[in-house]
């Protein structure tokens, strides 16, 4: 498992990484690319300081987080969180929020 920047992946298999961690919720979600690519943008998702957590070429994990200011500073917050079903109890999100570049 490494985790590193997401700057060097695809918006699309960002894409896809973020709808299996949602597949198997009691409602579950899914989003085709032309939405997931919308709501990154309105929620101002940032990939250079975002983070995913690869099995070999196969991102398995995803911490996508924004910039913005708030109460006049800048901020950088989590906009998107998700893990695979098969990788999750493995602390595999500890590690990606303690991942510092």
């Amino acid at each position: 498992m490494e985790i590193k920047s997401l700057s060097n992946s695809t918006e699309e298999e960002i894409c896809q990484a973020f709808n299996e961690p949602f597949a198997d919720y009691v409602i579950p979600m899914h989003l085709p690319f032309e939405r997931f690519h919308s709501v990154a943008k309105r929620r101002g998702a940032d990939f250079e300081l975002s983070v995913g957590a690869y099995e070999g070429k196969k991102l398995v994990g995803f911490v996508i987080n924004a910039r913005d200011n708030w109460n006049r500073t800048e901020t950088i917050y989590d906009c998107f969180t998700g893990i695979i079903p098969d990788y999750r109890a493995k602390g595999i999100g500890k590690q990606l929020l303690e991942k510092k570049f």
